[in-house]
């Protein structure tokens, strides 16, 4: 799966040739636009663990409220580590509001694991790394840790994206 994981994304950022970039979905049903980030990743020796983030912003159509997520991807090979805390760089807890394991090709005592980690960000703390590394990192069950890397290019983009969309598009109080 971990390798399945990588080659998507490789594709995927392949069919965006203009480079790393964010994506704005919205349709007039919805209550919130939502803006997708471009993908980081990590992926050490084969028997280590592979990490994928990207950060996905909702920004509620008529008050403009955000919410951030930091989403993760952990992939790795043996008993299932549950990461289920997370902090950044000042030692602060941030919320995990969402978390999926799955457990596959399991064989002779060894199986590839995929943790999906949902992490809460605020707007004020992605607002002061858009100069400069947002690291979180993720606390397992078992002991493990990671450390995860928010370039500031990234932020950056999600923040125009939304200071954009807001600009262009009034609040409204309306029900």
């Amino acid at each position: 799966m971990k390798y399945f994981t990588l080659c998507l994304f490789f594709v995927l950022a392949a069919c965006g040739l203009q480079g790393p970039h964010v994506t704005i979905k919205s349709d007039r049903h919805s209550k919130d636009v939502e803006i997708y980030g471009w993908g980081s990743s990590i992926d050490e020796t084969p028997e280590e663990t592979f990490r994928l983030w990207r950060l996905r912003s909702y920004i509620n159509k008529k008050t403009h409220a955000v919410n951030h997520r930091l989403y993760v991807t952990v992939a790795y090979f043996g008993d299932t580590k549950y990461f289920n805390r997370a902090a950044d760089e000042t030692v602060k807890n941030l919320p995990v509001t969402g978390q999926h394991i799955r457990g596959e090709n399991c064989s002779r005592e060894r199986c590839e694991v995929d943790e999906y980690i949902e992490i809460a960000l605020s707007d004020q703390d992605l607002r002061q790394h858009t100069n400069s590394r947002y690291t979180v990192e993720l606390y397992a069950k078992n002991g493990d840790s990671l450390m995860i890397t928010i370039a500031p290019e990234m932020t950056r983009q999600q923040l125009e994206a939304i200071d954009k969309y807001v600009s262009n598009n009034p609040a409204s109080s309306a029900p």
